[in-house]
């Protein structure tokens, strides 16, 4: 085993000498935007015509246009007509195959904070002036939409309407003119609204109900306290998850994220240190977004997957600026996150980033038994995942191209450590795990 460990470092050498590694970023910039002050709040897939919009305040590079929207088809964007202003927010969905646009419009589309795509431009949906979108849910062919209003149509509204295709309508009266819904999601055929919000006429707090066939009602004693807010919600293998800013030690079951299997509350993994913002399910494992950089106790900065049974960070790098990650989106086993920042780690990367890595290169399968699972890798980051076959007993070495031991440490009853590479210079380097006569080898490289 020394031998093969030799000849691997020689290789590693060989390739630092002549400098032909060609180590490419973690992340990968879309070049969307040089704006100043900007940011972008949504993200839409567009599975059928293989399209991502992105949505929010920025100046288009090259056309130095204020943005609302633009669309990107894997190698370029494009700005929609119509959408060339600085909007607070845009949501961008699709129903009956058409294409919808909610934001506070103020020129290009007047009068109307709603529009559709008629396949050259945005026609206006009138009687939508006070109606501000912050989420959607499709059931039985009818949308169901929530966000800041008290108006719906002709008639007062709780922030939650329904429409057809034609017309809006009311699912609840206006119990409070200052509430606000930020996510839903229909779970077990039934309707599951989230933000903060008056709950009843006499305006108890919740951020969490349920709608019950004739009004809203709280899903827990707990949501309805003060101080919580729900941003973001998804069904993920028969449970719902709800994402946002509520902790342990003020009463709740988890710290940022939990899941309801309709009867209870329980934890996800330990959740978060902040805020989870945004949630997305692919492949049979829910990916969230957001303020968080610790998951489950351990460092992970803003993005990372649960598998249902444990936490995978999907970055150790820094967003600078707003460190928050307020959508993410997957398309084609790719993994784009959008937000406010200009900088990952080292990288000029501004406010729309590409994962440089497909999603199922990084799955917890993926190990086998004569593999290691290296990650973030390579990385300028301080951390490094290591995933393995479970192992009762064991040890780990990182080596130098030089093989001399740099790092090592006792291994029990895991299929995964957490590796504290600040120390380590830029390089390559071999990650050895020891077990039961066996031993797996990997490398990795510092940036």
């Amino acid at each position: 085993m020394k031998r093969k460990i030799f000849y691997i470092n020689i290789v590693f050498l060989i390739l630092f000498l002549n400098g032909k590694h060609n180590i490419a970023q973690n992340w990968l910039p879309l070049n969307l935007n040089n704006g100043v002050g900007s940011s972008l709040s949504y993200l839409y897939t567009d599975t059928i015509n293989n399209l991502i919009y992105a949505s929010g305040s920025f100046t288009a590079n090259n056309d130095n246009i204020y943005g609302g929207v633009a669309k990107w088809n894997g190698i370029t964007w494009d700005t929609l007509p119509n959408c060339q202003e600085w909007p607070t927010k845009f949501l961008v969905f699709k129903y009956l195959d058409t294409l919808y646009i909610s934001g506070f419009f103020s020129n290009m589309i007047p009068f109307t904070n709603i529009a559709k795509w008629n396949g050259s431009t945005f026609d206006t949906l009138n009687g939508t002036r006070q109606m501000k979108i912050c989420c959607t849910a499709e059931k039985d062919g009818i949308l169901y939409l929530g966000g800041y209003f008290n108006v719906c149509g002709n008639d007062s509204a709780f922030s939650l309407c329904k429409y057809d295709g034609h017309h809006f309508s009311v699912i609840t009266p206006n119990y409070n003119g200052n509430a606000y819904i930020l996510s839903m999601a229909f779970y077990k055929d039934t309707l599951y609204v989230g933000g903060n919000f008056g709950l009843n006429s006499n305006l108890s707090i919740a951020s969490l109900a349920k709608w019950d066939g004739t009004g809203l009602i709280a899903v827990s004693s707990e949501f309805a306290n003060v101080g919580c807010t729900i941003e973001t919600m998804a069904v993920y293998k028969d449970e719902l998850y709800v994402g946002g800013a509520f902790t342990k030690s003020n009463g709740y079951t988890g710290d940022y994220i939990m899941k309801w299997d309709g009867n209870q509350f329980t934890e996800v993994g330990g959740g978060t240190n902040q805020r989870v913002k945004c949630m997305k399910v692919y492949n049979n494992e829910l990916y969230v977004g957001g303020w968080f950089t610790e998951v489950g106790g351990n460092p992970c900065k803003n993005v990372a997957k649960w598998d249902g049974s444990q936490w995978i960070c999907l970055n150790q790098e820094d967003f600078n600026n707003f460190t928050c990650i307020w959508d993410i989106c997957i398309l084609h086993d790719e993994l784009y996150v959008a937000g406010s920042f200009s900088k990952i780690g080292n990288d000029s990367i501004k406010d729309i980033a590409k994962l440089n890595h497909p999603l199922t290169s990084i799955k917890k399968n993926a190990v086998s038994e004569t593999s290691l699972n290296v990650y973030p890798n390579p990385s300028n980051g301080n951390y490094i995942s290591v995933s393995f076959p479970f192992i009762e007993k064991g040890e780990y070495q990182v080596l130098n191209v030089l093989g001399e031991v740099i790092l090592s440490d006792v291994i029990k009853n895991t299929d995964k450590v957490i590796i504290n590479a600040s120390s380590l210079a830029k390089g390559c380097y071999v990650i050895q795990v020891q077990y039961d006569d066996k031993s797996l080898t990997s490398k990795f490289i510092k940036l």
